[in-house]
């Protein structure tokens, strides 16, 4: 059997291929639950990396602002 006919000539075939993939989907598998566990942290409202939901919070926390306002800026920096 001619391996090269299956895996293209000089590439090193399966030995490098499999790897490769295996890493790429591990990859794609990280990344996909990592967005998945940060969507949950901030539906329970934990603290997010966008500063100015932050601070919408923290102002809504110590009074400043009524929770109407708070719920219509909130949707307004979801968009």
């Amino acid at each position: 059997m001619d391996w090269n006919a299956y895996c293209g000539p000089g590439f090193g075939g399966w030995l490098l291929h499999g790897p490769f993939f295996m890493m790429l989907i591990g990859l794609i598998v990280v990344y996909s639950l990592s967005r998945l566990f940060a969507g949950r942290q901030e539906e329970k409202g934990e603290i997010t990396a966008d500063p100015a939901m932050n601070i919408l919070r923290q102002r809504y926390a110590q009074g400043e602002i009524s929770e109407e306002e708070y719920q219509q800026r909130k949707g307004d920096l979801s968009k």
